[in-house]
């Protein structure tokens, strides 16, 4: 009687651990997805079950919930194990809490920037990306026991979980190749848009705009010429000391010769989701655009598109006719595959 006894308390344990984890699972899932609409002044209405993000949220959820039932049904593990899962779960909060109340909380931050990126959503980037680690973990130590890996489980677990980040980052490589039209299609066919939308760019020497940006100008200016726009919108704010990307802009399409009052200026944006964000609300839905053309990069615009999708803002992309050398354009596409993985994740 004792045995059964016993044996009764530990399946308790086990199903009062499971029922534990998979509630703050699937608790920090609606965080996650909250958090990635607030974020971006959407309402959870417009949330999209299709999106590429939204999908690997729930899967990398899902994945550690169906390894917990299947063990718990199996009892074949002791309770510690059981017990490391709580504090795992317990532990990947902390930088998920640290990540959500950081648009929150007013932490006194430098204004500088990091590959390109505000040095605030490097921090928040790397909260949420140690969150996604830790769940990722915890996923590969389940379904290792459940296969009965059980040899060095802990350090196997570490190892695939850096595979799988590779895996994934190899993944996202590969759907940033994409061959976007030059604009060749506008100028064949004589379409029109309302606005050409030029993406904010480096500027070099505090008033200079860097090779990539000047492509990306020049190729609005063309648009322009042609009579496909009648509207130029530029984008970007500004580092400290340095001219705005939107002022840089401003003046060189002024010395191409378009016409000062057929520029927009918005000043205050640093990444391209707020520059989507910005498309949506001031030329969608204030100014009632809907034939939009997004001017960047061929590594960009893919990274573009997938934001614009989040969004919901229908719109085309067009390419500069920047060439780069094979290094420098595996370099820029290596970046916005990481900066399109942050994005599909937690819409950073």
């Amino acid at each position: 009687m004792s045995s059964k006894s016993n044996s009764s308390n530990i399946v308790k344990t086990q199903e009062k651990i499971t029922l534990a984890i998979v509630f703050i699972l699937f608790l920090d899932l609606f965080i996650i997805y909250i958090s990635k609409y607030q974020r971006k002044n959407l309402s959870i209405m417009e949330f999209n079950p299709e999106s590429i993000g939204n999908i690997l949220n729930f899967i990398s959820v899902l994945v550690p919930v169906i390894g917990l039932v299947v063990l718990m049904y199996r009892n074949k593990v002791d309770n510690r194990k059981y017990y490391v899962f709580l504090v795992i779960t317990l532990f990947l909060n902390v930088p998920l809490i640290f990540a959500v109340l950081f648009k929150h909380i007013k932490f006194p931050m430098p204004i500088e920037y990091l590959f390109g990126f505000p040095l605030e959503r490097i921090y928040v980037g790397g909260f949420f990306l140690f969150f996604q680690l830790l769940l990722f973990y915890l996923g590969f130590l389940i379904w290792l026991l459940i296969f009965k890996f059980e040899k060095r489980i802990y350090f196997s677990s570490f190892i695939y979980t850096l595979v799988l980040v590779l895996v994934l980052s190899c993944w996202a490589f590969i759907y940033t190749n994409d061959d976007y039209d030059s604009g060749s299609t506008y100028f064949r066919n004589g379409k029109k848009a309302d606005v050409a939308v030029i993406l904010g760019a480096a500027v070099w020497s505090k008033t200079k705009a860097s090779p990539i940006f000047a492509f990306r100008i020049w190729k609005a200016c063309n648009l322009y010429n042609a009579g496909t726009v009648k509207k130029i919108q530029v984008t970007g704010g500004n580092a400290p000391g340095e001219l705005s990307e939107a002022e840089v802009a401003y003046r060189l399409l002024t010395k191409y010769g378009v016409e000062p009052q057929d520029i927009w200026l918005e000043k205050k944006t640093s990444s391209t989701s707020e520059q989507i964000e910005f498309i949506k609300e001031n030329l969608v839905k204030r100014r009632n655009m809907h034939h939009i053309v997004i001017v960047s990069d061929h590594f960009h615009l893919k990274r573009v598109m997938e934001n614009c999708r989040f969004f919901n803002v229908e719109a085309d992309a067009i390419a500069s006719d920047l060439k780069l050398s094979w290094e420098k354009s595996s370099y820029y596409r290596f970046r916005d595959s990481m900066a399109l993985l942050v994005f599909w994740f937690f819409a950073l």
